[in-house]
């Protein structure tokens, strides 16, 4: 469907209905203006009012000064005048110069010292901003000494952990000793029997010559032997360290 197109007349209001909208936007903001140039010229007559003020107090101010050094004019007059009519004074006023000058150079040390206070003001401020500074290098070196002391520990515990890995291999060869030992008893009783079939020794148990082949070593200077007395050495038919590790492995 085609739309019909809107009268004149309400294009007519339209127009001015924006019309509107705009002259009373135009007088809102015409009313803004006129309070903001009413605050300004309230604010221009009060300054010049201050100025007048000002102005005032100016005057009144070199009045006074005027009459101030007026009169220091004719108070010196006056003392110039008493002088001259007591030379009497002048010694008194020697000694005042004196005393003055002796204020000076203590005004003097004073402002010296005052320098020197401030001075150390100054170091002492210095060495306070420098104290966060020394704070943190403290909590540093806190932190270094608690990781040092964790370090310890740890050190220590791998210590303690070696000393018991050391005591389960002295009780292991402690148990290997014994077992060493009840193989000799059972030697010592069987002496005087045969070899067994396949045997590479034709002698007695219990002899000084006999020397039994060990899986041990001689790592304790153990000998299995018929006598205490025969000390030879037993030969190496398999090492100490394959035995070691097969029978330490579960205390380690």
């Amino acid at each position: 469907m085609r739309v019909a197109p809107r009268s004149h007349t309400a294009m007519l209001e339209e127009e001015i209905e924006i019309q509107e909208a705009e002259f009373r936007r135009l007088m809102a903001d015409h009313r803004a203006l006129a309070e903001e140039r009413l605050a300004l010229h309230r604010e221009l007559q009060a300054g010049k009012d201050e100025v007048r003020h000002l102005n005032t107090i100016i005057a009144d101010i070199s009045a006074k000064k005027e009459t101030y050094i007026g009169e220091l004019v004719d108070k010196r007059r006056k003392l110039e005048a008493e002088l001259r009519a007591n030379e009497s004074l002048r010694d008194e006023i020697v000694q005042l110069r004196g005393e003055i000058d002796k204020h000076l150079v203590v005004r003097k040390e004073l402002s010296a010292r005052s320098a020197s206070i401030m001075h150390e003001l100054t170091r002492e401020q210095s060495n306070k901003q420098q104290i966060p500074m020394l704070k943190a290098e403290i909590d540093a070196l806190r932190q270094e000494l608690v990781h040092a002391r964790s370090a310890c520990e740890l050190e220590q515990k791998g210590n303690f952990q070696l000393v018991e890995q050391k005591k389960a291999m002295e009780k292991n060869m402690i148990s290997m000793a014994q077992e060493i030992e009840q193989m000799r008893a059972e030697l010592a009783n069987s002496e005087g029997r045969p070899w067994a079939p396949g045997a590479t020794y034709g002698m007695k148990l219990g002899s000084p010559e006999v020397t039994f082949p060990t899986p041990y070593g001689d790592n304790y200077n153990i000998h299995v032997g018929g006598s205490e007395k025969g000390h030879s050495h037993l030969p190496e038919s398999s090492s100490w360290g394959t035995y070691d590790n097969n029978r330490l492995q579960p205390h380690l």
